[in-house]
């Protein structure tokens, strides 16, 4: 091949690939606007509220994470982490005895005339559930980084293929699956 014909192949493609890329960069700064604003709605349409920084609920240390949080509405996906995996989550723990979900309803179903575990396995599935619909909150924040590993950081986040309602389900199970922290 010529080296004419090599740079007009070359110039060809740029001139196609820019305009191309700019409107691709462009639909997906749009996506991840519609994304976070998404989410920031659904959030705040559940109406959940940080307790007060003076709240006794807050006096432990392990609600340390959650203090910086304190009297907020929870909208972001930051805040969705702190608020289920160190204010749900540990309320979970003392509620449960330390044990699981799974645990503790093992145990009800082997021991089925014991209302009180019954009533304790019930209560950490709520709890759980509830953990479960705030989770969503950080879909972006975890796609995000995906991304930042991959190196990627500099594209943004697509709308995501999956239907609403389905996210949830995937999302909750795997939160039901997740160690919590110590």
């Amino acid at each position: 091949m010529r080296r004419r014909t090599f740079d007009r192949l070359v110039s060809t493609e740029g001139l196609v690939l820019a305009p191309v890329l700019a409107v691709a960069g462009g639909l997906l700064t749009w996506a991840q606007r519609y994304i976070t604003n998404e989410v920031r709605n659904q959030l705040a349409a559940q109406k959940i509220y940080f307790p007060e920084a003076d709240s006794p609920e807050l006096a432990a240390a392990e609600f340390e994470a959650v203090r910086q949080y304190a009297g907020q509405q929870l909208t972001t996906g930051d805040q969705a982490k702190v608020y289920a995996d160190h204010f749900i989550a540990n309320h979970l723990r003392a509620m449960g005895g330390g044990k699981t979900y799974a645990e503790l309803s093992g145990e009800a179903l082997a021991r089925p005339d014991d209302p009180e575990l019954a009533a304790a396995a019930q209560l950490m599935f709520r709890g759980r559930a509830l953990a479960g619909h705030v989770h969503p909150g950080l879909l972006p924040r975890q796609q995000g980084h995906s991304r930042r590993g991959a190196g990627l950081d500099g594209l943004e986040t697509p709308p995501h293929p999956v239907p609403a309602t389905s996210r949830w389900r995937i999302v909750r199970s795997a939160f039901e699956n997740r160690e919590w922290p110590e």
